[in-house]
């Protein structure tokens, strides 16, 4: 959804946690975010004018390293904090890394 410079809309959207964090991470950047019902979001992502995510919220988000490389491939750089969230075991992020660094991207 921020890979695009336009407007989505995502349905059936579940009411969880990481989505919450998700969005608030995404408001930070200048993603403008809009609850169309319950379980449906307009995401307006034309406006991004951050490439720094607050390690706050990411480390509290499971899968941040998606956000990384949806912002280096839509900004050419990011700073996204290391995966948090629940305690299932190890989220190695080196072969992250390793495609960023061959790609060329600057996390």
């Amino acid at each position: 959804m921020i890979l695009i410079n336009g407007v989505c809309t995502l349905e059936n959207v579940p009411n969880i946690s990481d989505i919450k964090t998700y969005c608030k991470i995404l408001e930070t950047l200048g993603v403008k975010i809009k609850a169309i019902s319950e379980n449906t979001l307009e995401i307006d992502s034309r406006n991004i004018n951050c490439v720094e995510a607050p390690l706050d919220l990411t480390s509290k988000f499971r899968a941040s390293y998606y956000l990384t490389g949806a912002l280096l491939g839509r900004c050419g750089r990011a700073t996204v904090g290391m995966p948090g969230g629940c305690k299932l075991g190890a989220r190695p992020m080196d072969q992250h890394i390793k495609a960023f660094e061959l790609l060329r991207c600057k996390s």
